[in-house]
Formats: structure tokens, sequence, C-alpha cells
């Protein structure tokens, strides 16, 4: 990425002999219109970057459209696919722009997005996301408990290629895609949160991976990460298409991901995901090692189905250099089945576990509600995530925002804000912050999981599927 300071002197450089191809201004106010200038500007050549710009450099248009705002510094990052950017640069961050386009903003000029020869304008430095990273500082984000709020989990989609019979039923129907936030949506209520504190995002679904261009989204948040403003951007996925997108996510600064992995049985895979294919899973499995990224495996634990397969998952795992996390099966949305008879304490799967291997309390922490042991004969990390025998609630640091924008401060409660209707109200992120002020104070003590054999219904209505796995 190459910074650039958009003075006289490099103006004066670029050549003006090529202008856009729709050969207009573009249209400033009401009824009027200014000229333009438009030059093509080709990224500089250090003694660093000089072999890899070889292969690879672009030529890209800029306009430069006369206005009274303040100057801005911007980043010329040519890339590979195409979607028009809804955030503005601001003052003290590199702008990221998405790729096969190019933004700049010039001082004393607005920022135009030019692709493929069409302008398209973000508006005014304090229109959008971008400013909000270089607005007043903000409060950070403390529920009424006393608990900081860090780590945000993100379902832009609640549709998935398998149907795991736990989390979902065979013929499930799932939402218009026009009830969904864009992607651009998506990165604005995101830096709203990293601008209030939040160090992590978790992308998550449904299966996130099968939504439309979702790298976009993983390349713009990225900018957080390097901005330092960010720890962790990561994702949770059935690994389906892992093979796809592995170097892709890796190449977008994602370090880490989960992929959930129930059984090594491919019959057994098959009737636990209903639609799946464990040899797709392995081979994506096989892209993410190669492309270095760090694996965790999520499997639940079900009892009648995986309980004799737990020894199995961890040699597989610690034998990979992965770790294993364990999670009891939550009552989330109506299944085929019955909760109570797929539900397995890990209680008795630690019991059961210290027959065979030696667990050692441990005090490593992923930023989740996972508590870990190593397994001394292996060296591999074990961790159990245990919201029913063993809740994690009074140190939660998370909320979780889906794909329609409705914010959900429990897993295991309903109490939620909507912040689709404040982030579409304008350009201003003022009516944005206060409703995520409003949903720290609505954020409960802790979550009411039960699962009995009366009940007949599940504790909590929506699919995991949509709240974000």
């Amino acid at each position: 990425m190459i910074k650039t300071s958009p003075t006289a002197s490099q103006r004066a450089q670029c050549s003006t002999s090529e202008r856009l191809t729709s050969g207009s201004s573009p249209s400033w106010g009401v009824g009027t219109s200014r000229p333009a200038r438009s030059a093509v500007v080709a990224p500089p050549a250090t003694p660093a970057r000089a072999a890899s710009h070889s292969k690879s450099a672009t030529s890209v248009r800029i306009l430069f459209v006369p206005c009274s705002r303040r100057p801005v510094s911007g980043t010329l990052r040519p890339e590979r696919r195409h979607r028009p950017s809804p955030w503005a640069p601001n003052a003290t961050k590199p702008l990221i722009t998405p790729p096969r386009s190019l933004a700049y903003r010039q001082p004393g000029h607005h920022l135009w997005h030019v692709c493929h020869g069409n302008p398209h304008r973000f508006g005014s430095a304090s229109q959008h996301v971008g400013d909000q990273l270089n607005s007043p500082l903000l409060p950070a984000l403390v529920d009424r408990f006393g608990r900081s709020i860090t780590y945000l989990r993100v379902s832009v989609t609640d549709r998935c290629d398998f149907r795991c019979v736990y989390c979902m039923s065979e013929h499930m129907s799932f939402l218009p895609r026009r009830e969904l936030l864009t992607l651009e949506e998506l990165d604005r209520i995101c830096t709203a949160f990293v601008a209030r504190g939040v160090r992590k995002l978790r992308i998550t679904g449904g299966e996130p991976l099968v939504r439309k261009n979702i790298m976009w989204l993983f390349e713009a948040l990225a900018r957080h990460l390097q901005s330092g403003q960010l720890d962790e951007l990561t994702l949770t996925t059935n690994g389906s298409q892992l093979k796809r997108f592995a170097k892709e996510l890796k190449a977008a600064s994602v370090e880490r991901i989960n992929v959930s992995l129930d059984t090594l049985q491919p019959d057994r895979f098959r009737a636990i995901t209903r639609w799946g294919d464990i040899g797709t899973v392995m081979e994506g499995l096989d892209a993410a090692d190669a492309a270095g990224l760090k694996v965790k495996i999520n499997a639940v634990a079900l009892k009648g189905t995986n309980e004799d397969e737990i020894g199995d998952l961890i040699t597989f795992a610690h034998g990979r250099g992965y770790d294993l996390t364990l999670i009891e099966t939550m009552p989330l949305g109506e299944i085929d089945g019955a909760r109570h008879d797929q539900y397995l304490p890990l209680s008795i799967v630690r019991a059961r576990l210290l027959d065979r291997w030696t667990l050692e309390d441990i005090p490593h922490q992923t930023g989740g509600p996972a508590r870990y042991v190593r397994v001394r004969e292996t060296g591999g990390r074990l961790g159990f995530i245990t919201p029913m025998t063993h809740n994690f609630c009074e140190s939660c640091n998370r909320v979780r925002l889906t794909c329609t924008g409705t914010l959900y401060m429990c897993l295991g409660q309903e109490d939620a804000v909507d912040l689709r209707e404040p982030l579409r109200a304008g350009s201003s992120d003022a009516a944005l912050h206060a409703a995520i002020d409003e949903a720290m104070l609505l954020k409960p003590k802790g979550h009411d999981f039960v699962i009995d054999r009366r009940a007949g219904r599940p504790a909590v209505a929506r699919h995991m599927s949509v709240t974000g796995g």
C-alpha cells in the first residue's frame, strides 16, 4: 500500500491527456455543475516496492473537484474486484478502497470514487464511516453491570449450505435478500463499534462465505487492523467454502478462523449436516493450512451421536496443530428433533476424558467464552463452552448483530435494538451511536437457557443462524 500526499508537484507529473469516458463533469449542488480536472495517476514505485509494482502497476483516473473541505490524506490501492465504497477517508487514517477501484481526496476537494470511468461522489468529510474514527473521542461501551463490550459478532447472512440437526430444520425459510443490510452498511456499523472500543470482530452466519462479494467486507474492515484500532478480524465457518477463500482471507489480514466439525466419519457427517460433504471440508482445512491460517475446530457434543468420537477429534485436531473447543447444544429455534435428546453436559464429557487424558487448567483466552485446558499427552489445547452447565455471563464482553441490523445483547434473551433505522436515517452517525448507547442499557445480566422435556419449545424462538453462530 502506497501513501501519497497530493502536492502540486505530484499533480504536475500526472498526464492530463486522458479524460473520463463519460466526458462530462459531475453534478455539483442543485442544478449546477463545475468543471473537473481528471488525471491518470500511476502509483510511484520506491526501490523496496519496484519489483512488486512492475507486474501490477495500474493507471487510475482521479477527479479533483474544488470545495472548501479540510485537507485529508489518502492511499492509492488498486485491487481486483469492483464495489463502490460508502465511506470517505479521514485526516489521520489511510484510505482503503474496494477492489478494482480507487478513491482519493485532494486537499480542498471533495472525494470522488472513479471506477471503470464512472465517478461516484462520496460526499464531505463529515459523512459516513470514514470520519467516525476522526471525530471527538467517543465513550467506550460499558453495560449497566460494568462489563466492557469489546467483541462484536456480525451475522452477514442467515443462509447456509448445511442443515445441521442441532441448528435448524431441514426445510428452512430464509429472509428475503432485500431485507439484509448491504455490505457497505455492515462496514459502517462495524466501524461505529470500533470507534467505541470494540477490539474484536467475528464474521458469522449462517455460513458467511456464501454471502455474495463477502471478501469486500473483509478487505474493508482490515483497515482497522492496520490502524491499530482492532486486534482481530476473524470468522466462524463450516469449511465448505474454505478451499475457495482461504488465500483471500489471509490476504485480508484474517489470521485465525473457527471451523465447525462435529465428526470425522463421512456417513455421520452427512447425517448431522444433512447436506454436507466431509471431503470438501477436509480440502478446505488443507487450503487453510497452506494459506497460513490458524484453525480452531468447534464441535458440538451431541448425546448418542458423536459422544464416542470426542477422543478421536482431540487426536485429529492436535495432530494438525489445531485447538479444539467442545460446545454444549443450546435451545435456540425450532428443529426437527427434541433438544433434550441431543443435550450432553460437558461436565460428563470432561469426566470421561480423564480416564484417557491428563487435563491441565491453563489461563489461555481468545476473547470468547471458552475455558481451556492443556492435554498433556498431545500438548494441544482443549476448550469447553458450557452455556448450560456453567454459564459465563459474569464476564460477557460481546454483543451480536444480525444480518438485518438487529443488535442482540445476549444470545439467550430477546432484548434487542434496531440499528437499521438509525443507520439509514441520514449521513450522520449520531443516531446510530445513540441506538448503541440505548442497547448497552438493555444488556441483561445473563441468559435463561433451559432444556426441559416438559417445555415443548426452545428457550429462544430464533435460530442460531439468525443471531450468528
